[in-house]
């Protein structure tokens, strides 16, 4: 669930101008989106108490207004659901680097986390190149 939440924050934040929404924005829409899941809560008892716009709110918990619409094409997206995606306003050429990159991204977290990966652990020294 972490890596779906991580894709849709860095699709959502690429294909943001599309929708003319800022990057920041609905890369927090996107990596919310699942909130519910990963802390096993209703999203609305998630999102009661924190700082978010009523936009962004209704975006992730109505898939309404313009983020609200890019989240549903993502999600679309990811179900192979290219009506869906039509449907949000978003086309292919507009999509799969968003995506691509978001592969990228995501696996280069998910290699730096891991052990043996870029992330230095608490036991382990870093190395200095010879």
């Amino acid at each position: 669930l972490v890596e779906t939440a991580l894709m849709r924050a860095r699709i959502g934040e690429r294909i943001a101008p599309h929708f003319g929404i800022t990057p920041e924005t609905m890369f927090t829409v996107g990596l919310f989106s699942i909130l519910d899941a990963l802390i096993g809560m209703p999203m609305s008892q998630v999102l009661e108490n924190m700082p978010l716009s009523a936009d962004v709110a209704a975006a992730i918990t109505e898939r309404t207004g313009a983020c609200g619409h890019a989240l549903a094409g993502i999600e679309a997206h990811e179900n192979g659901d290219w009506k869906g995606v039509a449907d949000a306003g978003l086309d292919l050429e507009v999509l799969t680097p968003a995506w691509v990159d978001a592969i990228v991204w995501v696996r280069s977290i998910r290699n730096m986390m891991s052990p043996g990966g870029g992330a230095v652990s608490a036991n382990r020294k870093p190395t200095r190149p010879t």
